[in-house]
């Protein structure tokens, strides 16, 4: 057996992309997310790793970029996984410091990058049992000015919150504790809030031309 491999098996999925094209509308999750490791489970240190210098790295991704590193046999859904609990932690930075800095941003964002590699290892490696056993997967979301990782997790909450801790090397982090209903419902109340944008452009749009047509009838009467 290979002194570097993990007890268990392991998959990458992501959405979003990366590069400058923008990511394209899709509501179907399972048309939205995608696997990297169809053709090989992850079941060693080193193939880890060959999987992360094939990925693109945090500096590379749009906004919008989320990793999925989940255990073989757990799909990233709130449909597959409705009894697990998830942990949260959220690093977040002004639009202004983004923009006005974006060299500090960059370095913050490969910082955390080097974080999660050994947060995976600690998972993965099975150096701490309890962790391992607990943790169904990780989520790594990459967006404009922040980074959000979260753990999905059945079982003890502290076998999985110290664990935490201690890869961020973070003292006094807030760490938010939820379920995955709790975060279906925030999903829910984003996107109707973002529905309802857009409604208020589109008939705010739809007045405006409503308005230009008016005037040009006005001003062709008059002529």
């Amino acid at each position: 057996m290979n002194a570097y491999a993990f007890k268990q098996q392991y998959n990458l999925y992501y959405t979003g992309i990366y590069g400058k094209q923008k990511e394209p509308t899709i509501e179907d999750w399972d048309k939205k997310i995608n696997l990297i490791t169809g053709a090989k489970t992850i079941d060693t240190a080193l193939e880890l790793f060959q999987v992360i210098e094939a990925i693109p790295p945090f500096q590379d991704v749009q906004s919008g970029f989320s990793y999925y590193w989940f255990k073989e046999g757990t799909y990233p859904s709130w449909e597959k996984c409705p009894d697990a609990s998830v942990l949260e932690y959220k690093h977040e930075e002004r639009d202004e410091f983004v923009k006005e800095q974006p060299d500090k941003w960059m370095d913050i964002k490969c910082k955390y990058e080097a974080k999660i590699v050994s947060l995976l290892m600690l998972w993965m490696g099975n150096s701490n049992e309890a962790f391992t056993t607990a943790l169904k997967g990780i989520v790594i979301k990459i967006r404009r000015a922040r980074i959000t990782i979260q753990l999905w997790y059945e079982g003890n909450t502290e076998d999985v919150r110290e664990p935490l801790k201690q890869a961020l090397d973070c003292k006094g982090m807030e760490i938010k504790d939820m379920s995955i209903s709790d975060i279906k419902e925030s999903s829910s109340r984003r996107g109707s809030r973002s529905s309802s944008r857009k409604d208020d452009r589109d008939n705010s749009r739809s007045r405006n031309e409503s308005s230009d047509r008016n005037n040009r009838n006005h001003s062709k009467r008059r002529e």
